[in-house]
């Protein structure tokens, strides 16, 4: 996308869009399309996280989804709500771009590789330094 918007879809999936806009001067912008049967409205992300870096997808048997920008992380819940993480230990910047991996998510910021143990709630930064840096982040996955 123009404003580099992300979309994640499933296997066998379609997505139709029938709107695109976007404003560079304001940043602002929207797209209308058709998923499936129906959309549904979920909570919003918290006003603290502006330009979210959302993981990619959900493991199988897994629920919820993370979002983190800055210095501020989340975690949307079955129940329509988002619970706050704690702090990452660095900046994170704009959309970092989480990897949800068996129960750890893995950011590369600043040269590092962060994760963040979602079972027991820390941060680690299991590669300190050496690594390539990143901006804006996308993955994707495949379970196939």
């Amino acid at each position: 996308m123009g404003d580099n918007s992300l979309v994640s879809l499933g296997p066998n999936s379609i997505l139709a869009l029938e709107r695109f806009d976007y404003e560079p001067t304001t940043s602002q912008g929207r797209f209308d399309g058709t998923f499936g049967d129906a959309w549904e409205s979920l909570a919003t992300v918290p006003p603290e996280i502006t330009c979210p870096g959302f993981t990619d997808y959900t493991p199988s048997g897994e629920t919820g989804l993370f979002a983190m920008e800055g210095s501020d992380a989340a975690r949307f819940t079955p129940s329509g709500s988002w619970t706050p993480l704690p702090s990452p230990p660095i900046d994170f910047s704009c959309w970092p771009g989480p990897a949800w991996v068996g129960s750890s998510l893995y950011v590369l910021r600043s040269n590092a590789v962060y994760a963040f143990d979602i079972v027991g709630g820390g941060w680690t930064a299991p590669v300190a330094s050496g690594v390539a840096d990143t901006n804006s982040a996308q993955m994707t996955h495949d379970d196939t």
